[in-house]
């Protein structure tokens, strides 16, 4: 519907370089490239604190980007996504 909003974090997923057969690089964009940011933020914030639950991890991350208040663009709508800092 009008308005849903699909996701409430961005991460870098545009022009990544990524290592492809035989050791060359290709550049590639995409939630395939992106995913993996999130994840890895996520595997170091739980490496901290193994404690953390599923519950607390996703505030985590959306509060973290939020607090450096950087933004882009949801290439959906326009609305401004926080965007993930792993600092």
């Amino acid at each position: 519907s009008a308005g849903t909003r699909y996701a409430t974090l961005a991460a870098p997923g545009k022009d990544i370089s990524v290592l492809v057969g035989g050791g060359s690089v290709s550049v590639d964009s995409g939630t395939s490239f992106a995913a993996p940011f999130v994840s890895g933020t996520a595997g170091l914030l739980l490496s901290l604190d193994p404690s953390i639950g599923n519950s607390e991890l996703k505030p985590l991350l959306i509060n973290g980007a939020l607090r450096r208040g950087r933004t882009i663009s949801d290439s959906r709508g326009g609305a401004a996504l926080p965007l993930l800092d792993v600092y």
